[in-house]
C-alpha cells in the first residue's frame, strides 16, 4: 500500500492501472447491462408480435361472427328472390303475386342490415340540406351547394361511422311544383 500511495503522490503508472481496472470494471458491467436491455428488447419483439398475431386472429374471428349472421340473413333472402323471379312460364296472375313476395323480401332487407350495423343515409322522398360527404347528384348538371335543399332518391349506406354508399340526391323542386303532383 505504501508504493501506491507513493505513487499516487509521486505519479507512478500503479494509479493509472488500478483506474484502468475501474474502468475495465466499469465497462464489463455496461456491456453486461447492454446485453441483458438487448435480451429484454428481443423478448418484448417477440411478445409484441405474438399480441399482434393474435390481434389479428381475433379481428378476422370477430369480422366473420358479425358477418355470418348478416350472410346467412341475406342468403335467405337472395335465395327467394332468385326462386321468385325464375322463369317458370307461370300466368300474369302469378308474376303479380311473385312481384308481391318479391317486394316483401326487398322491404326485410334493410332491416337485416340495420341489425348487423348497417344504416341508411336518407330515405326515398326525404327533403333534407345536400351535404357532398353523404349524397351525391343524379344529374350530371346538378350541382348543389352545402345546406342547399335536396331530395333523397335512393338512400345510401353507412356501416361503423363511415358511408359506404352516398345518397342518390336531387334538386328539390318549390314547394309549387311539389303541390302540381
Amino acid at each position: 500500500m505504501g508504493n501506491w500511495l507513493k505513487a499516487l503522490i509521486g505519479g507512478g503508472s500503479e494509479p493509472a492501472q488500478v483506474g484502468s481496472l475501474d474502468q475495465q470494471r466499469e465497462l464489463q458491467s455496461l456491456r453486461l447491462e447492454l446485453a441483458q436491455r438487448d435480451q429484454e428488447i428481443a423478448g418484448l419483439q417477440r411478445e409484441i408480435a405474438r399480441i399482434r398475431d393474435r390481434s389479428d386472429e381475433l379481428a378476422q374471428t370477430t369480422s366473420q361472427a358479425q358477418l355470418e349472421p348478416l350472410l346467412t340473413d341475406l342468403s335467405r333472402l337472395v335465395g327467394l328472390l332468385l326462386a321468385l323471379t325464375a322463369d317458370r312460364g307461370m300466368s300474369a296472375e302469378d308474376d303479380s303475386a311473385q312481384l308481391a313476395n318479391v317486394a316483401d323480401i326487398v322491404k326485410q332487407l334493410p332491416q337485416v342490415m340495420q341489425d348487423c350495423g348497417w344504416q341508411p343515409v336518407g330515405h326515398v322522398g326525404e327533403v333534407t340540406v345536400f351535404d357532398p360527404n353523404l349524397h351525391t347528384p343524379l344529374a350530371q348538371d346538378e350541382s348543389p351547394k352545402p345546406g342547399q335543399p335536396v331530395m333523397v332518391r335512393w338512400p345510401g349506406g353507412a356501416y361503423a361511422g363511415h358511408v359506404l354508399w352516398r345518397a342518390g340526391i336531387t334538386l328539390n323542386p318549390p314547394a309549387d311544383e311539389q303541390a302540381g303532383r
